[in-house]
């Protein structure tokens, strides 16, 4: 088993005072003078740990904020957002500050260090896991005498009297296997009158023949913008119901189960979320890794899997990135929607450029697939350098049009799009979202950039996709430039992606002045 390795910097060193868990290796550097600490613990342990490589330590305690300069002989030993520092009010020095700020350190409360310790152990895993559950999985009771009407798979929308306290309304089929070394993150899409009321309830089952119950967790829903955390130190299983109360109408979406980090990020550390009115989520993750340009920002494919699929591939490129994944309906839903989510992430973006103090001259677009529609719908508002995109779809409502004939139970989820955005299936909804990027891109100037595109020939999904690109670019100072190869839209992956980051080193090599990581 790899051991989480823990970097505390303070003047007294926690493991002589609290009992470690197993799976954590602690090390202690002396505050008062970190440059000669430093030294003698990389005497200490070069024969077990390459202090050559970056990033070593999984996370880095600092038990003391009167640090000066010589903090910053430890920035390259840990990742952004794996500095943890005391919540409670103290004077921090300017230096430290400053290191801080660069490197997105969070605040924890210390001031019970057996709470801490446990915390770290529990979410400084290397991995991503979020999984979804989705509404046909839903046990309806048999006592609920009220209307429910299933719209594809978006969501199900039940109106009724509930009564005047809470009763189970619904059961999901599926348990949930539960880790005890995990702490797992329920999240519920929904939305509903003010009139009535709903309640998530999950009991934590044991594996025995008598399954009984070990924990249990409630949570009002309401205005809560957190997710129900599930931490328990027994293994078993999750089951999980809905409770209602009041009266009138309310929409019940899918229900989401992650690996959480106990609020300091979502699926890795310093990942965020941005949450929509009726629940459903976008999430986003800015790395300024050497703070120097470009500023990669990358929106991920539809994938049935949550979390941020290509970080590791991002993140070797060595330049600073932002990582944008859509959590909605099965796999994603384009990135966009109400006029509030498109703005949050234009506003993400656009605070990403302010933290690196860079113009959008010094920004990449990039995506596959799905995330190529959002590079492309996104770059009409900010106007990047660059877009580099692979296999995209674009014209959105021929997408799901295609579901009926040209590629029945193919990709089912387009009809759930353009249902949840348009309200029905129609030619008028169709035409509606192969218009909704157009509309936008031929509006922007976007003089000047470069469009690098990998197409499939064949493409079942979106057959005119390149072409339309070509003809929208036209007569722009619109650089198009595209490598095709024989198949349907799922064929050659390896060969796309492989091209793919390919044509992302050589922008950061010949327009950036980058070598190769």
């Amino acid at each position: 088993m790899n051991k989480i390795k823990i970097l505390q910097v303070g003047t007294s060193d926690w493991q002589s005072e609290i009992e470690l868990p197993e799976n954590i290796d602690w090390f202690f550097l002396d505050s008062k003078n970190i440059a000669q600490s430093l030294t003698a613990l990389k005497e200490r342990y070069q024969s077990q740990i390459n202090f050559n490589r970056p990033k070593i330590f999984d996370a880095l305690l600092l038990t003391d904020t009167k640090i000066g300069e010589s903090i910053f002989q430890l920035e390259s030993l840990v990742e952004s957002y794996s500095i943890f520092y005391p919540k409670a009010p103290q004077i921090i020095s300017s230096p430290l500050q400053r290191f801080l700020n660069r490197k997105l350190a969070q605040k924890m409360e210390m001031t019970d260090k057996k709470k801490v310790v446990y915390t770290l152990s529990k979410i400084l895993f290397p991995e991503q896991y979020g999984r979804k559950i989705p509404i046909y999985d839903l046990e309806i009771s048999p006592d609920f005498k009220g209307v429910l009407n299933y719209q594809g798979k978006t969501g199900l929308t039940v109106e009724g009297n509930y009564g005047l306290k809470f009763r189970q309304f619904a059961t999901f089929r599926t348990n949930i296997p539960y880790d005890s070394r995990r702490i797992f993150d329920i999240w519920q899409e929904f939305s509903k009158d003010s009139s009535c009321d709903l309640k998530i309830q999950v009991k934590l089952i044991d594996n025995s023949l008598e399954a009984n119950v070990l924990k249990e967790w409630q949570l009002e829903t309401g205005t809560v913008k957190k997710p129900l955390q599930i931490d328990a130190r027994q293994n078993g299983y999750l089951s999980i119901s809905l409770w209602t109360k009041g009266f009138g109408k309310m929409t019940i979406g899918t229900l989401h189960y992650r690996w959480g980090r106990a609020g300091y990020g979502d699926f890795i550390l310093g990942g965020r979320r941005l949450i929509d009115d009726n629940q459903s989520e976008v999430a986003y993750y800015f790395n300024p890794q050497d703070f120097t340009p470009p500023l990669v920002v990358h929106f991920s494919d539809w994938s049935l899997k949550e979390g941020f699929a290509d970080y590791r591939d991002i993140e070797a490129l060595g330049c600073p990135f932002l990582l944008i994944s859509d959590l909605r309906l099965d796999g994603g839903a384009f990135f966009i929607g109400s006029q509030k989510l498109e703005s949050s992430i234009i506003s993400i973006i656009k605070q990403s450029i302010a933290f690196l103090n860079i113009k959008s001259d010094d920004l990449i677009f990039s995506g596959l697939s799905m995330g190529a529609f959002a590079a492309l719908f996104y770059s009409a508002e900010i106007q990047p350098k660059a877009l580099v995109l692979g296999k995209p779809l674009v014209n959105i409502g021929t997408v799901a049009e295609k579901e009926k004939i040209d590629r029945p139970n193919v990709f089912p989820s387009s009809l759930d799009f353009l249902l949840q955005t348009c309200q029905t299936l129609d030619a008028l909804s169709v035409q509606k979202m192969d218009a909704y990027l157009w509309e936008r891109f031929d509006q922007a100037d976007l003089s000047g950039t470069q469009i690098m595109v990998a197409y499939m020939k064949n493409d079942d999904y979106d057959p005119s996709a390149f072409s339309d690109i070509i003809s929208h670019a036209k007569h722009r100072n619109i650089k198009v430039a595209g490598r095709g190869w024989i198949g349907r839209h799922d064929d050659e992956a390896s060969k796309v992606s492989t091209w793919f980051m390919t044509q992302l080193q050589a922008i950061l090599r010949d327009d950036f002045g980058r070598k190769e990581e």
